[in-house]
């Protein structure tokens, strides 16, 4: 019994190594182990300074990372090949009959046949773990970069005990038994399909904050793949370095029993798959019942006559009329019939409701900032599918083709067709033709889910957007019918090149895993991107046309690549077996020739457009000679002008004409440059953008070629794109030179390398130009971080601790302000806003020129515009395409109350104008500059309106108005940057983007309601809680930007900890020191050494004038501001007290503070615990509560009891949001 039950398993294992597939496998698994070492893929922690704390590479957590996410993407596909098609091709064969006919039961063949997968699959993954081994303990590693730990080998085999197994039991059982009950070696793939697009885009990444913690854990152990699992668990909040490097990986009982439960799914799916075999050998249905059918084949004998007739005495025989059918016809007549195969396979049935569901989940919840909705478009809609579909159809493709090509085979009919004289053409193409067909049903299910999605949208909104099918064609057909049409054909050419499916199917899935893996690195380019995942960008008003040329180059590129692996498939093609004499004769150099001219010239295209676009991609903005470029600017001046003193640019004035049709911009400037330092300045750098050529150059009116070296001073030399200005002698302090010239160039020039978006560009749907680049005027002095990358780039620079207390140079653009009087010229029918006041504006040829004055000094200007329209607030203006009307009004609205209040809390606005400009979502950022702020599409303009409606309760915690609040925030910026410019270094730009989150919280707060302010709150406090960097975190005044997670503190804690400092001192006193620092600090404070500007220490010096308890107020500022206390809470045990009776309930638990490492603090921490009762059924009525205030100290658990008169249903930690702590979805217990 053993023998027999064993006898597959060692059979199997004796020729595993002449597989082709199981090599593949093995080769697959070892290539994506060793990128993951020399390409760096580990858990995202540790310290990011040079010889700072590091993950070890071969921890038990890194492994694990690692492992599950190959484990996740690659191995349940070969699973699904090894365990799935033995049984199928035993069917072929003809072997289940043999089978059928010894001892060994169904059953016992059905466990026996997936025995053996899973001993040839433990013997692969076993020569893995060897490479895997080798390639993380013995490959040399940058000390200090990298870092490897001591050698464990249980920490290698946990993940493919924990992972591999119970997935390679789930996936493999579960294929054996689809590929046994409906006979289609297709839906083999289905589980593995299935379990892939959904995990990569709903399981692994769904995650809103109102996500129940129930619906999350219930998730997790839903996985099969066990992903959502570790990334929940483990890294979604970084634990630190320590804790990676030395905690033993412990996966908990829920999650263990949960593996268990899908590899007893798969073991029940193996014994179905036992027992459907026998049903099919003992009820064959289309046989009928044996003993029935004899006789009634008896019967019909006897009763029948049998009639002799001579041929001769029925004439002569008819004419016979012999054709060869037509390519037209034999193709129809073959897609016909595939077609009809095709429509009775259980999958596209599978696959098209799977499709729908997944396009209704990608797109009726389109993410915005900070987990909000945005509105849904056509084009929205269609690029948000876009890498679903050509994830999926790639792979369905590739099984029916491959299926499809090795039917007649299967059948034993190949030997019959091929010698038929349908033509090789038609029998390719109709085949090919059909998996077409199956793809345009699977478009059709999402366009239909699109369609529903925008009808569903309109029902909750009452916002109509129009289902555009041009759109629609253009993006899932266009741009992906391409992709596919060169993915058949190259799974064709595989195939007629190879003649087995099994090693198309390894090399196929390779090549899917190699692309994902280039595109994850960035290694793809126009020329390349065949699957245009990433690339397209859709915006509203831009729509596709930034990089339509490059698009539409690589669509005609990918089409004449599958034309040339159409003419190869066609010439390779099997139509008979071949002999040895006609290999000898096609291996003559004379018939090699032959058979090489039609795939030479089908390759002719091929080359001729690849070449074009590998010169487009290299002479285009992000092309090497542009980055070298940049490099040699770097190389060439960092040394000399970083951190030397910048000159001040007291006037600009400038004539600026902009060519939207052609990119193009000619500008003709004058700049009076001044030395306001103590220093003489024998030389004075300014930065001009690379796409400018430039000209007429002059030095105090004296004129100068910057190309020509040593002439007579004054002069201007440019040193790699630094122009050097020297005037005729040394600047003395506040002296002044003047410098004109002409600069004409294309904005953005050429194409991207493979994105297609760009932070600013000048377009036919708009532009935004700024002076924090050189875009459209030169910028004065180095510009910073020109040509860094990761081969020069540096460590953060390292300031003292009493920096705040020296001179401080601004930590962005000049010092000084300027005066700034352009001339922008345009299309007549554009909007076209730039800093400053309209003094004039005429319009000659269908071009409007209009001049621009600021009434005070700027320190930054910009050029933002589009064919616009413009809606009026009191003191406000918002301009914005007819295309995206739909939050104008409430952006009007915070524009208007933040002019307001901000002038109210912080100081008078100083500018006539307040604008907001929209431009075409390319990129997705907002700008403050004075008066004019920059706003693209995509990030308020789309949002899902939502009204001013306040929750109770916190019910609706969650709802927030995000068109508002980014309005409140860019409008906070005309103070914070603006009127008061932080200074350069560590909590400055905590003073530019904090008190500007600040600002729009007290704004959202007052305006919308607390509610709302409780969801902002929410929002900064989970990004700020899965977004931190523990080891490289630093205090609120030592973060300057230039560290890992240093952008949420810098945000989202510095917001939070001003609004908890406001609950400090109180609302007044933390206004009225405001109010104090912006008259201190407007427009910098001069010392003899120049102009000083503040730190975060120089704010709170402001505010502690104005506390009304010092001595609490330092205490808040050594542990928020000064310090990094961040407490995570968490109940240790909460219950009804026993006891409790009707009127008279009491609610007893304790609270732990979890809090290690930087984040404790030795102050205790002060929360509310609230228990809240039933809400009463009445219409507005509030739910009761009670309060009770707990004090907790950092690692201890402090018990809590409150007393109702009402039986409490939940009991919550801080209710009103008041604390920044991590754990507050632990803190919300139902009772």
């Amino acid at each position: 019994m053993i023998a027999r039950f064993l006898a597959i398993p060692l059979l199997e294992l004796r020729n595993s190594w002449k597989k082709p597939l199981h090599v593949i496998m093995l080769v697959v698994f070892g290539l994506m182990s060793l990128g993951f070492v020399v390409g760096g893929v580990q858990v995202s922690t540790g310290s990011a300074d040079t010889g700072g704390a590091k993950v070890a590479i071969n921890s038990a957590f890194n492994l694990a990372f690692a492992d599950f996410a190959l484990f996740a993407l690659i191995l349940p596909f070969f699973v699904a090949v090894i365990c799935g098609m033995p049984v199928l091709g035993d069917f072929d064969r003809k072997i289940n009959r043999l089978i059928a006919a010894t001892p060994i039961s169904h059953a016992g063949y059905a466990f026996s046949r997936f025995l053996a997968s899973l001993v040839v699959l433990a013997a692969i993954l076993g020569a893995w773990l060897v490479l895997q081994i080798g390639f993380y303990e013995l490959i040399p590693l940058d000390a200090n970069e990298r870092v490897r730990g001591a050698f464990s080998i249980w920490s290698y085999l946990q993940p493919l005990f924990v992972g591999a197994l119970p997935l390679a039991i789930f996936i493999g059982g579960v294929s054996m038994w689809l590929g046994v009950r409906t006979r289609q070696p297709v839906l083999v793939f289905a589980l593995p399909v299935v379990v892939l697009v959904a995990c990569i885009f709903f399981v692994w990444s769904f995650n809103p904050p109102w996500l129940p913690l129930w619906v999350n854990q219930l998730m997790q152990l839903a996985d099969p793949t066990g992903m959502r699992w570790f990334l929940r668990t483990y890294l979604d909040e970084d634990r630190g370095v320590e804790f990676y490097n030395t905690a033993a990986f412990a996966p908990d009982a829920a999650f263990l029993l949960s593996r268990l439960g899908f590899a007893a799914i798969g073991l029940i799916a193996v014994w179905a798959t036992g027992r459907r075999l026998a049903r099919a050998e003992r009820d064959d249905l289309r046989v009928g019942e044996p003993r029935a059918l004899l006789a009634s084949a008896a019967a019909a004998s006897r009763s029948a006559k049998v009639e002799h007739a001579a041929i001769a005495a029925r004439g002569r025989p008819p004419e016979c009329t012999v054709r060869t059918p037509g390519f037209v016809a034999s193709t129809a007549h073959i897609l016909r019939a595939e077609t009809r195969a095709l429509l009775r396979s259980p999958g596209i049935w599978l696959f098209g409701p799977l499709i729908l569901i997944q396009a209704w989940a990608a797109t009726a919840f389109r993410e915005g900032p900070f987990n909000t909705e945005t509105l849904v478009t056509t084009g929205s809609a269609a690029a948000g599918v876009f890498n679903t579909l050509t994830l999926l159809l790639c792979f369905l493709i590739l099984f029916y083709t491959i299926e499809s090509l090795v039917r007649e085979e299967r059948c034993g009919l190949s030997g019959i067709f091929r010698a038929s004289p349908v033509p090789t053409a038609s029998v390719l193409a109709g085949k090919v033709l059909a998996n077409a067909a199956m793809a345009l049903v699977i478009i059709g299910c999402a366009s239909l889910a699109i369609a529903m999605v925008l009808g569903k949208q309109y029902f909750d909104t009452g916002i109509e957007i129009d289902f555009e099918v041009p759109v629609l064609f253009l993006v899932l057909g266009v741009l992906l019918a391409p992709t596919l049409i060169l993915w058949a054909a190259f799974v064709s050419f595989l195939y007629a090149l190879l003649r087995n499916r099994f090693v198309v199917y390894g090399i196929a899935l390779a090549a899917l895993a190699g692309t994902g893996f280039a595109t994850q690195f960035g290694y793809l380019n126009w020329v390349t991107k065949w699957h245009m995942w990433g690339s397209v960008q859709w915006s509203e008003l831009d729509r596709l046309a930034f990089m339509w040329p490059a698009i539409a180059t690589n669509r005609v590129l990918m089409l004449s690549l599958a034309v040339f692996f159409i003419v190869a498939t066609l010439s390779l093609w099997p139509r008979r077996l071949p002999d040895l004499r006609a290999v000898a004769d096609r291996a003559k150099p004379a018939a090699l020739l032959r058979a090489a001219i039609v795939p030479i010239l089908a390759a002719t295209p091929v080359l001729v457009i690849g070449t074009y676009a590998a010169l487009s991609v290299r002479s285009g903005y992000e092309g090497a000679p542009q980055r070298d470029a940049q490099k040699a600017y770097w190389k060439r001046n960092s040394a000399t002008w970083e951190d030397k003193p910048v000159p001040a640019l007291d006037k600009v004035d400038g004539e600026v004409k902009l060519f939207p049709e052609t990119r193009s911009i000619e500008v003709a400037a004058t700049y009076v440059l001044r030395n306001p330092h103590i220093e003489p300045m024998a030389e004075v750098p300014i930065t001009v953008g690379p796409h400018f050529e430039t000209s007429d150059w002059t030095v105090d009116g004296v004129a100068t070629d910057p190309e020509k070296r040593d002439q007579p001073l004054p002069s201007i030399e440019n040193r790699s794109g630094l122009y050097v200005i020297s005037p005729a002698k040394p600047l003395k302090r506040n002296e002044t030179v003047t410098v004109t010239f002409r600069l004409k160039g294309e904005f953005p020039r050429g194409w991207s390398r493979s994105g297609a978006g760009a932070g600013e560009f000048l377009l036919p749907s708009g532009v935004v130009l700024t002076s924090f680049s050189p875009s459209f005027l030169p910028v004065v002095g180095f510009a910073d971080g020109v040509g860094v990358d990761d081969e020069n780039q540096r460590d953060a620079r390292e300031y003292p601790l009493d920096h705040w207390k020296s001179r401080v140079d601004p930590a962005f653009g000049p010092a000084w302000a300027t005066d700034v009087r352009l001339a922008v010229e345009g299309p007549s029918d554009w909007v076209i806003n730039v800093v400053g006041v309209e003094k004039e504006s005429i319009e000659v040829d269908g071009r409007t020129r209009t001049v621009w004055e600021t009434e005070h000094p700027v320190r930054f200007f910009n050029i933002v515009g589009g064919p616009l329209e413009a809606k009026e607030g009191d003191g406000a203006r918002v301009y914005f395409s007819r295309r995206t009307p739909h939050n104008v009004d409430t952006m009007v609205k915070a524009l208007a109350a933040a002019r307001t209040s901000y002038g109210a809390w912080f100081g008078e606005y100083p500018w006539t104008n307040l604008r907001v400009t929209q431009f075409p979502g390319l990129a997705g950022y907002a700008q403050g500059f004075p008066g004019n702020i920059s706003f693209s599409e995509g990030i308020g303009y789309l949002a899902k309106p939502i009204g001013g409606v306040e929750g109770e309760n916190g019910e609706d915690a969650d709802t927030l108005d995000i068109a508002f609040y980014i309005v409140a925030h860019e409008a906070g910026h005309q103070w914070w940057g603006n009127i008061v410019m932080p200074g350069k270094g560590p909590g400055g730009n905590i003073i530019s983007e904090g008190l500007a989150e600040f600002s729009s919280l007290m704004l959202v707060h007052h305006e919308l309601g607390a509610s709302q302010g409780e969801a902002l709150r929410r929002r900064w406090e989970r990004a700020y809680t899965f977004g931190r960097s523990p080891d490289d975190e630093r205090s609120i005044n030592r973060t300057d930007g230039t560290r890992p997670g240093d952008t949420v503190i810098t945000y989202n804690r510095a917001g939070f900890v001003f609004w908890m400092l406001r609950d400090c001192v109180g609302e007044e006193a933390m206004l009225a020191g405001l109010r104090s620092f912006v008259d201190k600090w407007r427009n910098g404070v001069e010392t003899p050494e120049g102009l000083d500007f503040p730190l975060i220490e120089d704010l709170v010096e402001s505010l502690r004038e104005h506390a009304p308890d010092v001595a609490k107020y330092d205490a808040f500022v050594a542990d928020w501001i000064l310090g990094t206390k961040f407490p995570e809470l968490e109940f240790a045990d909460t219950r009804i007290a026993e006891g409790s009776s009707e009127g008279a309930y009491t609610t007893e638990g304790a609270l732990r503070n979890i809090a290690g490492g930087r984040a404790a603090s030795s102050t205790a921490t002060e929360v509310v615990v609230r228990v809240f009762g039933e809400k009463p059924s009445e219409e507005g009525a509030k739910a009761p509560f009670e309060d009770v205030m707990v004090r907790i100290d950092a690692g201890e658990a402090a018990s809590f009891r409150i007393a109702t008169t009402f039986k409490p249903v939940k009991v919550v930690v801080d209710p009103e949001v008041r604390l920044l702590f991590a754990g507050r979805q632990r803190c919300e217990k139902s009772l």
